[in-house]
């Protein structure tokens, strides 16, 4: 989804989001969750606004002056790497570019040259199914079928991509698709009682905590896929697990966290504004950014100069695109006793590694659908 923290300068904003029904972050509980955000899997509406937006925008050139000195930290299109559409667009996560050239390093790895692509019918699942494509005929493999997961059916036309899975002699299938958008297609392939095939999952779908459920796992064991990187940020599950309204009343920030993470509502409350003089001028929320004195044009170089490392040790920068380093983790679908899948990481992909250094694979933890992972190539 392209949500994003935007220094627009003189530019109207953009139409926020709406927000989306299906993302609640935490129970309601006395506090905070230990868990990993990506349990929530991807909010099918907000990427789905998301990608609406980027066609708006790309058609619009009033839409894309207003997208000027922009942040995202959600935003995967490659579609926000063209700097002449969009010369001040910077993102805190990899454009989908590198994934798709990322998992056609991952096939070529385990000599799957025969493979067989699945990609749903919007912008994410096209334009990752096309690079793709052209990586993997550039590696010198070859596609056995392309099937596009038809969104304007109901079904998705799953019998009919379940058929085209059944005949193919090709044994690893990659899927670029919203996990929701998928589900007719794994229910089909559960009836139709399709095994031996080794998935491979985009990372919208990689981590999805309703795919991974007891009910699929039989058919989902085995399955390999990007994520985002993710790791441990020193200090902060002590932060989180410190930080209460009632201990800090005035942080605005906090109490919003709050109603967002548990799904809950503040008591109403008169806003207590402190003493104010005849000089104080209370805010109006119409507030511009032109009328402050700053040159917010000196913003962009600044952005583009920043050079920084994170708590946790994971540099910071952006190429001439406004992309940062593209770091994925290679994650495993594991069956355990109890019929569930666990998510392992197995791997990783780094675009800043020396040629040839990208990919590193720990075959040995990998769990297979099938008893061997041979495949069969062109």
């Amino acid at each position: 989804m392209y949500l994003h923290l935007a220094l627009h300068g003189t530019r109207r904003p953009p139409e926020p989001l709406t927000v989306c029904p299906c993302c609640p972050v935490a129970e309601r509980r006395g506090g905070p969750r230990q868990t990993d955000i990506r349990d929530r899997g991807p909010c099918p509406e907000a990427e789905r606004q998301s990608r609406e937006a980027a066609r708006r925008v790309a058609a619009d050139p009033p839409a894309q002056n207003r997208l000027e000195r922009e942040i995202s930290y959600f935003a995967t299109s490659p579609l926000l790497s063209n700097r002449r559409l969009f010369p001040s667009f910077f993102r805190t996560i990899p454009s989908d570019d590198f994934q798709s050239s990322g998992l056609a390093q991952l096939l070529i790895h385990f000599g799957w040259t025969w493979v067989g692509l699945l990609a749903e019918e919007s912008d994410y699942g096209q334009q990752g199914i096309q690079i793709l494509k052209q990586e993997l005929h550039l590696a010198g493999a070859c596609v056995a079928f392309s099937e596009n997961i038809v969104l304007s059916r109901a079904d998705r036309n799953a019998f009919h991509i379940v058929q085209v899975i059944k005949k193919s002699t090709a044994s690893a299938i990659v899927i670029f698709s919203l996990d929701s958008e998928m589900v007719p297609i794994i229910e089909e392939i559960m009836r139709q009682n399709v095994t031996g095939k080794i998935w491979i999952a985009s990372e919208s779908w990689s981590t999805s905590s309703f795919l991974s459920d007891k009910k699929y796992s039989a058919f989902l064991n085995g399955t390999i896929g990007f994520t985002i990187h993710s790791g441990k940020m020193p200090g902060f599950e002590d932060f989180l697990f410190s930080v209460l309204p009632l201990k800090f009343p005035d942080d605005v920030l906090l109490r919003e966290f709050w109603k967002e993470a548990f799904d809950c509502q503040w008591l109403d409350q008169k806003d207590n504004i402190g003493t104010w003089n005849n000089e104080t001028r209370l805010c109006t929320g119409a507030e511009k950014l032109n009328r402050v004195l700053t040159d917010y044009t000196d913003v962009l170089r600044y952005v583009h100069n920043v050079h920084f490392e994170t708590a946790s040790g994971d540099p910071v920068h952006f190429d001439r695109n406004g992309n940062p380093l593209a770091q994925y983790d290679i994650i495993n679908w594991q069956m355990n006793e109890e019929g569930t899948i666990t998510h392992v990481k197995v791997g990783s992909y780094d675009s800043s590694a020396a040629e040839g250094e990208f990919l590193h694979i720990n075959a040995g933890g990998i769990v297979w659908p099938t008893k061997s992972r041979q495949v069969r190539s062109a």
